[in-house]
């Protein structure tokens, strides 16, 4: 009898360690927290070791073990670091800090490898070049573009108003930027800036309704999407900055959108919802209330999960298909931090409440254009894809009316810089007269004529390769009004 009672307790004790085991494993779940000594904006970022990186109030950059949340070392800042670190190459990374510096640090031993000194607090994230340039927005009013191994200034953009938007670059380098309204003018609101990485010229701008104080991000085919303070979304041509879409939620956006494999564009608002948007249209197709504001970016996760934290103090995952709650988990303060996704699928993020968590998940990162804030987990925020010439998106055939205009654009990534050669009917095309950007990824031609139709094409190379777009047909019909032209039996 004794010999069973023994054996029943050795059973029982067998099955609660297994129970407790399995909760411990169960998504949503703590599997270590880490206390800094202030609140924690900045959002983590994660080395190809497994090394968490995020930043506090407390003036601190720390380096976590991913796996034990075990303190590897602390990087000291002259002042609080709400920017997100971002890893560049040769084992650097790069933070922001309101003592107005862009701090540069060893990431195996946290030492100082340069510190670049702006005019004002940098509460931005920087972003990284493939070819290693930082570029980091400052509230001295200025884009700056670093040499990423030296420190060195490479170029300026003088924004005019303040920026606390994070850079991001698009497939073909082109770095887009928000700002905030003109400290002159009552009535000029936020822009979006979009200019050229080798130059900082502006290429392009959109005017917003609010401040831009969202992240862009960047879809496969080169579509910019960005939240304001006007309660807006926008989707916008990265080539030319012409509107898409917008779309309007009832409160500012701030927090960076996150785009999925299949287009969708998910992000919060500070009306306190999640929003699922359909990247093509911006029709929504689900929306999740949380008890908050919502200034946290979305993460996506390989097996659908989608991840965002509120100021209600808990982190949600929800089923990014439908916006139902998997779980939630409880901070003991409001979440500004946005997810990283380790690749065993741990969700990474910090709270108000001082501490850096890391929660169970259940797969890595999903293989998407822009499934998080900066991108991926190193925080680039840069769409570029080094490596021959590949095609995002295509041209598209057009038929327009005589004298008037038609434009023809592709998308492609690959090694900078890239070379583009517009053709028609197999002939290359040259800037002059009423056509324009025959060496660009966008040509324009004006006061269409009958011999403006034909097969148009565009050849893209660089040192590693060359790739042609499809052939795309553009026909122009005549205007009733001209029977001048339609005499002549062109059209």
């Amino acid at each position: 009898m004794k010999t069973t009672l023994v054996a029943l307790a050795a059973l029982a004790a067998g099955l609660l360690n297994g129970l407790n085991t399995l909760a411990q494993d169960a998504p949503g779940s703590l599997r270590w927290s880490f206390t800094t000594g202030g609140a924690i904006d900045s959002s983590p970022a994660i080395g190809p070791d497994g090394t968490v990186y995020v930043g506090s109030d407390d003036k601190k950059l720390y380096a976590l073990d991913g796996a034990t949340g075990a303190k590897k070392w602390e990087y000291v800042t002259g002042d609080k670091i709400w920017s997100s670190p971002a890893l560049g190459p040769n084992g650097a990374l790069y933070v922001g800090s309101l003592d107005n510096k862009l701090h540069a640090i060893g990431m195996a031993a946290g030492t100082s490898l340069w510190q670049y000194v702006t005019g004002s607090d940098i509460s931005a994230s920087p972003a990284v070049g493939p070819d290693g340039t930082v570029c980091v927005a400052s509230r001295d009013r200025k884009v700056h573009a670093i040499d990423g191994a030296t420190g060195h200034l490479k170029w300026q953009y003088e924004a005019g108003r303040t920026l606390t938007s994070s850079p991001a670059i698009g497939p073909d380098g082109t770095i887009y930027v928000g700002s905030n309204n003109s400290s002159t003018s009552s009535y000029e609101m936020g822009r979006l800036l979009a200019l050229d990485a080798a130059t900082g010229e502006l290429k392009w701008d959109f005017g917003a309704g609010g401040d831009i104080e969202s992240s862009p991000a960047i879809g496969w085919d080169g579509t910019v999407y960005v939240g304001s303070a006007d309660h807006k979304v926008y989707a916008l041509d990265g080539a030319s900055g012409l509107l898409r879409w917008r779309f309007e939620t009832a409160g500012k956006v701030s927090a960076s959108p996150a785009i999925s494999a299949d287009g969708t564009v998910y992000v919060g608002s500070l009306d306190s919802h999640v929003y699922a948007l359909e990247g093509a249209t911006g029709i929504n197709h689900w929306n999740f209330r949380s008890a908050n504001h919502i200034t946290a970016s979305v993460a996506l996760a390989a097996d659908g999960t989608l991840y965002v934290g509120s100021k209600d103090r808990k982190l949600y995952a929800l089923d990014a298909r439908t916006g139902n709650k998997k779980w939630e988990y409880t901070t003991g303060g409001a979440i500004d931090s946005s997810v990283a996704i380790g690749a065993d699928g741990t969700v990474y993020f910090g709270s108000d409440d001082r501490k850096v968590y890391a929660l169970v998940g259940a797969a890595p990162l999903a293989d998407a254009a822009w499934p998080m804030r900066g991108k991926d987990i190193a925080h680039q925020s840069n769409a570029n894809r080094p490596g021959p010439p590949e095609i995002m998106s295509q041209p598209e055939g057009q038929e327009r009316p005589l004298g008037s205009f038609a434009v023809l654009r592709a998308m492609a990534t690959g090694t900078l810089p890239l070379l583009y050669q517009w053709q028609k009917d197999g002939t290359n095309l040259a800037d002059g007269g009423r056509v324009a950007g025959a060496r660009s990824s966008t040509l324009r031609l004006r006061n269409l004529q009958p011999e403006d139709a034909g097969k148009y094409q565009l050849a893209i190379g660089n040192d590693e390769g060359s790739v042609a777009s499809a052939e795309v047909n553009s026909t122009y019909r005549c205007l009733a009004a001209t029977l001048a032209v339609q005499e002549l039996g062109d059209c």
